[in-house]
């Protein structure tokens, strides 16, 4: 976990000085192999809109995930890797995800997917919403899949 910590702090400073900075809340509906969950999250989001309206993007994250049949917290670090077309005051966006997880007792990573929408509402502040499912293999050889709609606010500085 402090590897990934690690990587997304690394990927977070590089991209600095190259994309727009943004700082972001999420907060979601997830389905956690078969069970209900709540996750919340911040993290840090940075994008480039180029003249013909492409977008690439790069975000990192940690979320707390709460699931309804497990008495125990779990926490998630991710980075996002986004590509998008741009139009106006909206993103339209896929990304390709990889994802952490840390139980009290057992750690879980993985890759996927998704896709969102986000809204540039003011100069400073945008909404998004946002899709993405990742394929999990834990570290008992187990695996499962974690799937997660969110809606985020963003701050751009």
């Amino acid at each position: 976990m402090k590897r990934i910590i690690l990587g997304i702090t690394t990927a977070a400073v590089l991209s600095s000085s190259v994309f727009a900075n943004e700082l972001y809340l999420s907060a979601g509906s997830a389905d956690f192999d078969g069970s209900s969950a709540i996750e919340y999250g911040f993290g840090y989001r940075g994008e480039k809109v180029f003249s013909n309206n492409i977008m690439i993007g790069l975000s990192g994250g940690m979320n707390i995930i709460s699931v309804d049949n497990i008495n125990e917290n779990i926490y998630a670090a991710e980075c996002d890797l986004r590509l998008g077309y741009s139009y106006k005051d909206f993103i339209l966006y896929g990304e390709g995800t990889f994802l952490g997880h840390s139980g009290d007792s057992w750690n879980a990573i993985g890759f996927g997917g998704g896709g969102g929408l986000e809204y540039k509402a003011f100069k400073h502040v945008s909404f998004a919403a946002e899709y993405k499912t990742v394929s999990m293999n834990t570290n008992f050889d187990t695996t499962y899949t974690y799937s997660v709609g969110s809606g985020i606010i963003t701050y751009k500085f």
